[in-house]
């Protein structure tokens, strides 16, 4: 569970893990209304509005995903149908890419390993960014469209395409490539 927002900030940094009967305990969290995402595999994420002093225990029940990708099916084979609109209101067509090098990056903000990823994908961008034969596109799975916008403002130096959200089709896309873990590259050539 993620408590994904409170008085206007987008994220408290509050995370618990679920034990093995899928419980989990938000201990810091705050004592007046705030928002809380439950995420899990195979599982679409849904958000609740926990009350001002809840109660010791909260039900949230998710809904299954369909069954993901086999990703090993998709080495050697054509890429998945891929149709996105950018942050900037662009459209990108992963058919209209064909003949060109594709780095498709799923990740999120709020994913440690994903930030530390970013310094290498700055540099790939860097030596490949301006070709016509390459293309590097970010895939975010952040809760809302104003938590990537914002530490995407804090640092310019993660300058190609983004994606976020279902109108964006991010989650098409995870659906399509069989993402359920973070970070997730997956190059087309």
């Amino acid at each position: 569970g993620v408590a994904a927002s409170w008085r206007g900030t987008n994220s408290l940094g509050i995370r618990a893990m679920a034990n093995e009967d899928g419980e989990f305990g938000v201990a810091d969290a705050p004592h007046d209304a705030c928002d809380l995402t439950a995420v899990a595999p195979r599982a679409r994420p849904r958000t609740i509005t926990l009350p001002e002093h809840p109660r010791n225990r909260v039900e949230i029940t998710l809904e299954a995903a369909p069954d993901p990708v086999d990703v090993m099916q998709l080495v050697g084979s054509p890429a998945p149908p891929l149709k996105l609109t950018t942050l900037s209101g662009e459209t990108f067509d992963l058919s209209a890419a064909r003949g060109k090098v594709v780095l498709v990056d799923f990740w999120a903000t709020w994913c440690g390993p994903c930030i530390e990823e970013l310094p290498q994908l700055v540099e790939v961008h860097k030596k490949f960014g301006g070709r016509d034969d390459f293309v590097l596109i970010g895939i975010s799975r952040d809760f809302s469209e104003s938590d990537l916008t914002a530490f995407l403002k804090k640092h310019k130096e993660i300058a190609w395409p983004q994606v976020v959200g279902d109108k964006g089709g991010a989650e098409d896309a995870v659906r399509e490539f069989g993402v359920v873990g973070l970070p997730a590259l997956f190059l087309v050539d």
